[in-house]
């Protein structure tokens, strides 16, 4: 009935498809981070990657490298989401602060990006 795994044929590691491109494994990397050394929710980890997604795609695809992102980038990118038809609330622009700053805290040990 249940047949003996270790005469499954395995796939190697390397035939595991990889992020497309630097945003997703960051992504990927600060998901795991979040889930085994955090313990975190997958409904907090799926609403921040979220918030940090988008934060990605527009800010650093958008010819930005991370490293060189400062803390006016993410206020504008907040303005942004403030001022934009139906914007966001305090309490809204709020929750994306608080999403955004314990990847830049993991990205700056990864050296993804600076200190503070």
């Amino acid at each position: 009935m249940f047949s003996d795994l270790s005469t499954q044929p395995t796939v190697p590691a390397h035939h595991c498809p990889a992020p497309v491109d630097r945003c997703e494994s960051w992504l990927a990397e600060f998901d795991d981070y979040m889930l085994n050394e955090r313990v975190l929710s997958i409904a907090t980890r799926r609403g921040r990657r979220s918030v940090i997604s988008r934060f990605l795609s527009k800010m650093v695809t958008a010819g930005n490298p991370l490293t060189d992102l400062t803390i006016r980038d993410v206020d504008a990118f907040l303005q942004s989401l403030g001022e934009q038809q139906g914007g966001y609330s305090r309490a809204s622009l709020q929750m994306v602060a608080s999403c955004l700053r314990p990847f830049f805290r993991y990205g700056a040990t990864r050296g993804w990006c600076g200190n503070g």
